[in-house]
Formats: structure tokens, sequence, C-alpha cells
């Protein structure tokens, strides 16, 4: 066995034999592992939300201060904290004494919807991304129009779009689009 730079290196010979000729092969093979503390021990996982809420993505590291991006495909990703602190509406939370460093996405919206990346340097892995998808809930107001005498669950009232307005309905006269909820 060889020391390299205090790496664990090997030699391996290979002799091949030609008529009137012997060439020798050697090859040093060293194994090198990375002595770095700097290391992603938590990354951020697929998330999924509904606009208005606020979503936290995790990323704990062993030694040294992760950055944030938002990752654009085909493009430079957009860096959104330089460690301890972030680009509005973007906060940086956690306990950063355990290597916390915990982005906060308050109030999100369906244009937050990206692939956001955990990177650390001289890390191995460097980086750990994940995807945030957020949905749209949406508020209807129906209104008197919307009568047609067959309605079980009443005219007038707000409800969600997931809820089932009417048992025997065919059609909508008439509705107000309030927004995002």
């Amino acid at each position: 066995m060889l020391v390299i730079n205090q790496h664990n290196c090997y030699i391996i010979m290979n002799v091949v034999k030609y008529p009137l000729l012997y060439l020798l092969f050697a090859e040093v093979v060293c194994h090198v592992t990375s002595t770095s503390p700097h290391r992603i021990v938590i990354g951020p996982e697929e998330t999924l939300a509904y606009n208005g809420e606020t979503v936290v993505m995790k990323c704990t590291v062993a030694s040294g201060l992760p950055t944030w991006f938002r990752v654009v495909p085909g493009g430079t990703d957009i860096e959104l904290s330089d460690g301890t602190s972030a680009a509005n509406p973007y906060q940086i939370v956690g306990d950063q004494s355990s290597g916390e460093y915990f982005l906060q996405i308050p109030n999100v919206q369906v244009s937050d919807s990206h692939t956001y990346q955990c990177a650390l340097f001289n890390a191995n892995p460097a980086y750990i991304q994940a995807s945030l998808t957020v949905i749209a809930r949406y508020q209807l107001i129906v209104k008197q129009s919307f009568a047609c005498g067959r309605c079980k669950n009443g005219v007038g009232r707000v409800v969600e779009q997931e809820e089932k307005l009417c048992d025997e309905v065919e059609t909508v006269k008439e509705f107000t689009y309030l927004g995002d909820k």
C-alpha cells in the first residue's frame, strides 16, 4: 500500500507480452474520501399546499451555511437566500445553531409553484431539491337567479368549489367569482 497526500492508494501492474517486446503498465488507484464536515442532513420534500397557506421547506445541515434557490429550468437559478437572510417575501426560519435553515414562504400563490433547492458549498451531495405545488381554491357566491325550485342546498350562500351545490340543477344562470380564498 502506498500513501499519497494522506490517501490510501495501491498500484496495479500489468505485463503484456508481445513477440520480442514486454510492456509494463502501472496504474495507481487511490480511494479518496471527503473529510469535509459539510453535508445536508435533511433536505426539502415534495410539498402540496393551497393558496394563502404558509409553507416551510426544510434544510438541516451538519455544518456550513446553505443557500436557497428557486430552480429555473434551462436558465439561471434564482438565489433566494444567502444563508441567514432571504429576499422578501421569503424568510429563513428554524434553529440555526442546530443547522436548521428552513425556507418559509408566506401566503403562497399558484405562481410560487416551482422547484426549490437547498445548496451547500463543498458538500456531497451539493444540493437537494423538491417541488412545491400550490393549488388554487375558489369561492363562489350563488345568487338568487340560480334558484330553479329543485335545489336542496339553498341559494344565496357562499360555497366552496369542492362542495356539491345542488342535486338536480342542470345549469347555473349567474355566479360571482370572488377570487382566491
